[in-house]
């Protein structure tokens, strides 16, 4: 038996239909507003901050007012994000895409979540690059919308695997997600695409996921379909996404299939600038993450959040990377610590480098930055500044070449 369902009707058609007000009000009254939990934690800080000096308060209580009051500040930002995604008229600029590089990146930026990045994935992809006509930015996020909707729904049914498969032809490219073994919707499988229709236990929080992803591929002038196919080994559930090629793009022959992407034995040019974030704190790195897709949206960064350890592993992988954002006090090192190595072992890197502080008000801190050449940002800083420091120093990709080798003896 398999069950088809595409959207009940065009995005045009819930916007102007009496769906609109209901999504409205779901967002801003009944998903545990957040802006109301920052109110009420604001207010305790503002009233007792000034005069409570008591160590608990310092220690404890502070941070973890803080960290609450940015994590509610994300999941606005997220909110806002998917409402414009599903109610934008812009006009669009679509420009030749890599949905296979884009489907890499986006899996990775989704699997930054430690409760996704368990689920087994089997990639199967063109033996070229699949080039799609999009925005990079917008397809960026129809891509993740999906891969986190099919990843949350394997993670539930205890890691059931996920395929994701392309398939490129003369008029369309088609990204196939497939989840293994779970249950069977209960509802029509047109509903899923309607605003907060969900199959889990907390129907409130399910957001704007396959609307918001939906309202994409219909803005991309492509089409989106869910099926659901029972056979012995239980429900297979999948998510068929189709785009127009780009003009003068070429139909790949051949596929490979592989249990999940990796990069390649020797390095190549990024289809997009890879930005290194090395950042301890979560929240911080997240910001400039997000900062940074966002404005420098038209080259869709692959933007990755790394300890002071796994940066310099990821380069001596051998992998390119296009600029890297390093923090000054790192828990495994430090940022002067890095940045001597990325000079000593990949000379063409260092001018790629820029440093973030928080530490202002430290001389010695501001004569060693200096000292380094480089340039650097102090905490707060302005989204501007960043964007255009990450521009000047991911103007074009760079393959950091094999670290040097050191004699003993």
């Amino acid at each position: 038996m398999k069950r088809l369902g595409r959207p009940p009707y065009s995005i045009d058609g819930l916007v102007e239909g009496p769906q609109l007000s209901e999504m409205i009000h779901l967002v801003g009254h009944e998903i545990d507003n957040p802006l109301t939990a920052i109110i009420s934690m604001a207010a305790v800080i503002e009233r007792f901050a000034p005069t409570n000096d008591s160590p608990e308060f310092r220690t404890e209580k502070l941070p973890s007012y803080s960290r609450a009051i940015s994590n509610e500040a994300w999941r606005i930002s997220h909110l806002v994000e998917k409402v414009v995604m599903t109610l934008s008229r812009r006009e669009l600029s679509p420009s030749p895409c890599d949905l296979v590089g884009t489907l890499q990146a986006a899996l990775t930026s989704v699997q930054e979540d430690s409760t996704l990045a368990g689920v087994p994935i089997g990639f199967r992809t063109p033996g070229g690059s699949a080039i799609v006509s999009a925005e990079p930015y917008q397809l960026s996020f129809l891509l993740k919308e999906l891969l986190r909707n099919a990843l949350t729904a394997a993670h539930a049914a205890n890691n059931a695997k996920v395929h994701l498969s392309i398939d490129a032809g003369d008029e369309w490219v088609a990204l196939t997600i497939a989840n293994d073994k779970i249950e069977a919707s209960s509802r029509e499988l047109s509903d899923l695409f309607l605003p907060f229709v969900s199959e889990t236990a907390l129907p409130n929080r399910a957001g704007l996921g396959l609307t918001a992803a939906w309202a994409v591929a219909e803005r991309l002038g492509g089409e989106l379909e869910l099926s659901e196919e029972a056979d012995e080994a239980g429900i297979h559930f999948s998510t068929r996404l189709r785009l127009r090629p780009a003009q003068g793009s070429h139909r790949s022959k051949s596929s490979s299939a592989v249990d999940a992407p990796e990069a390649p034995d020797e390095p190549t040019s990024p289809v997009a600038p890879v930005i290194l974030i090395v950042e301890d704190e979560p929240t911080v790195a997240s910001a400039i993450k997000k900062i940074l897709e966002l404005g420098l949206s038209t080259v869709s960064p692959d933007c990755r959040c790394l300890s002071g350890t796994e940066c310099l592993e990821f380069l001596r992988s051998g992998k390119p990377a296009s600029a890297i954002f390093c923090d000054v006090n790192l828990k495994d090192t430090n940022g002067f610590a890095i940045f001597q190595q990325i000079t000593e072992s990949f000379p063409q890197l260092a001018a790629r480098f820029a440093f973030l502080t928080g530490d202002s008000r430290r001389e010695e801190t501001i004569r060693r930055l200096n000292r380094t050449g480089r340039p650097y940002l102090m905490k707060p800083f302005e989204p501007g500044e960043l964007i255009e420091l990450a521009k000047s120093l991911a103007l074009r990709p760079v393959q950091p070449m094999p670290p040097k080798s050191t004699k003993q003896g």
